[in-house]
């Protein structure tokens, strides 16, 4: 409730006591005894009259309780651990007792697959091999990529997959093979293809290209949550946690893709994530390759603009109070507000005069030289 604003509960208090009531107050201003107070009491005591209207609380409406049916009734544990572990509240879960046939932090099965990993590999031999391996996904009907942990997953089947380390990018018999790789398929999918498209792009890997992504797609099935992380979309649409290795979430976008498209024709969604959310995704890689121009010298001139303005304002400031302070710091300010000028409305608080944003505003309308601290609180 604004009330009076600059009026607190102390100086509030001297007023009706003068006047006797607010209206007595309201409709002889002068009562206030101080020019200052009177001009604000002209100006703002309809408003604290319609303040206290609207806080009345009414004793005597007719109203009948039925105290019996207002008693709270606390839900069944088993109730609360479902719900809870639906909306991974771990702490409030660790304060229950877990229902016999519900665990602690259900997480369902760990995926599993035939997985081969080339993160290790330091030998041309190794690189070799690995390059052959993807030529030989070239043409399939599924192959889907996806980052995890500086290397980079892909899989040709579900319930296979093979991952390497990203510096292995930057090897020529891995970079032709990536390349034929996408030159020779039909649809590749991804998670997080825009994060995947910079690093192919930085390797030299140019035709780089993705017709799903199972991040994007998963968040369209649950838009409350981004799903930066494979094992977060695998657990909620999979059921499964993932194994912490490359192989195994490029595995999962696979099926996160298979079984997200199927929902999301159900659901009227298909062309928005077709024509819309996954072509958006390469814009948005070019335009963060890009980034955007900024002009030093005008930056440079601004700054000297603010810092201009700003000192003329701090001169403001000290004339105003008479002397010059940390305008910062809000012990200072409270001291002069209300210490030094003794202007009224100032509330103690543990560590000195409170000078939050809401008290400066309010002082503002009355001391136009504040609006500035106000706006800076």
């Amino acid at each position: 409730m604004p009330g009076i604003p600059g009026v607190g509960e102390k100086t509030a208090s001297k007023l009706l006591q003068a006047a006797g009531t607010l209206d007595a107050l309201v409709a002889n201003p002068e009562l206030a005894g101080n020019p200052k107070l009177q001009r604000l009491v002209e100006t703002y005591g309809t408003q604290a009259c319609l303040c206290r209207a609207v806080s009345v609380v009414r004793r005597d409406l007719p109203l009948r309780v039925d105290w019996e049916s207002s008693r709270y009734t606390p839900p069944e544990e088993r109730e609360l651990y479902a719900l809870y572990s639906d909306l991974e509240f771990k702490t409030l879960l660790a304060k229950l007792q877990p229902p016999s046939d519900m665990p602690l932090f259900e997480t369902g099965t760990k995926l599993s697959g035939s997985y081969r990993s080339y993160v290790s590999s330091v030998d041309p031999p190794e690189f070799a091999l690995l390059a052959r391996e993807l030529q030989g996904l070239a043409g399939g009907e599924r192959l889907v990529f996806a980052p995890f942990d500086g290397a980079i997953g892909v899989s040709g089947a579900e319930g296979h997959g093979l991952s390497f380390s990203a510096a292995a990018l930057g090897l020529a018999p891995v970079r032709d093979a990536l390349h034929d790789l996408f030159a020779q398929t039909e649809r590749i999918g991804g998670y997080d293809v825009k994060r995947l498209l910079h690093l192919f792009a930085d390797a030299g890997v140019e035709n780089a290209r993705f017709s799903d992504d199972a991040m994007i797609a998963a968040h369209l099935l649950d838009p409350s949550r981004g799903f930066a992380d494979a094992e977060d979309a695998a657990k909620a649409f999979l059921g499964s946690e993932l194994p912490s290795e490359a192989a195994a979430h490029a595995d999962a976008a696979g099926r996160l893709v298979a079984s997200a498209r199927s929902e999301l024709e159900r659901r009227g969604q298909l062309a928005l994530y077709e024509d819309v959310e996954l072509p958006l995704a390469p814009v948005l890689a070019r335009m963060e390759k890009a980034g955007v121009a900024v002009d030093l010298a005008e930056l440079a001139a601004i700054d000297e603009r603010v810092a201009v303005a700003a000192a003329a304002l701090s001169r403001r400031i000290y004339d105003f109070a008479g002397e010059e302070f940390n305008i910062g710091s809000p012990q200072q300010l409270g001291k002069v507000l209300f210490g030094k000028l003794e202007i009224p409305g100032g509330k103690k608080t543990k560590t000195g005069w409170a000078t939050g944003v809401e008290v400066l505003q309010a002082l503002a309308r009355e001391y136009p030289d504040l609006r500035a601290r106000s706006g800076l609180a």
